[in-house]
């Protein structure tokens, strides 16, 4: 991966209202993901269940902090509305990036169980973790991956914006107020 492109992305990123934080490994990440979370007054985390997530080990690492980890399968048991609530309480979701898209900054999710959108769009952070090997140039390497034809894409560019009729930009509206992604260089 070159560090041009993941310098682009972290450029991109910042010029639609996100940041980015760019870890020399996964230790480093780990460490800046707690960083955000101290500078947040993080109380509450809601956090996919993925592969990435679980070797990073932050659920211990959290408790560890005293801040509340809660995993999805832990709360959705069919009832949506449980779901929904938890997650109403959360300061902040984690979640993995399947793709970095360094032409935009945008990041692109992939759902499935225990790796359920609402976790980026209800809590008012987020916080994406993106191996730098992630990183594409363009939309178009990302939909030469059949998981991104066959499946549940959620791409996000920045913070959720929206602006009334007298164009007052409002953050926060229809997602979180902040995002904050962790770009993890590798080997």
């Amino acid at each position: 991966m070159s560090d041009y492109r993941i310098e682009r992305f972290k450029e991109e990123v910042e010029k639609i209202g996100g940041r980015a934080w760019i870890a020399k490994d996964m230790e480093d990440a780990k460490s800046k993901v707690i960083s955000v979370l101290r500078r947040e007054n993080t109380k509450k985390v809601i956090l996919w269940e993925s592969r990435l997530l679980k070797d990073m080990d932050l659920f211990h690492i959290l408790e560890t902090e005293q801040i509340q980890s809660i995993l999805p399968s832990q709360i959705y048991k069919g009832d949506r509305k449980a779901l929904f609530n938890e997650l109403s309480e959360a300061d902040t979701g984690i979640t993995e990036c399947l793709y970095g898209i360094s032409e935009n900054g945008s990041v692109v999710l992939e759902s499935r169980k225990g790796m359920e959108r609402i976790t980026s769009l209800i809590p008012p952070h987020h916080i994406a973790i993106l191996p730098s090997s992630r990183i594409v140039e363009s939309i178009n390497e990302v939909f030469k991956d059949k998981r991104c034809v066959d499946s549940c894409m959620t791409f996000i560019s920045g913070p959720s914006k929206t602006a009334d009729i007298e164009l007052t930009l409002i953050l926060g509206i229809h997602g979180p107020k902040s995002l904050d992604i962790i770009i993890a260089k590798e080997g």
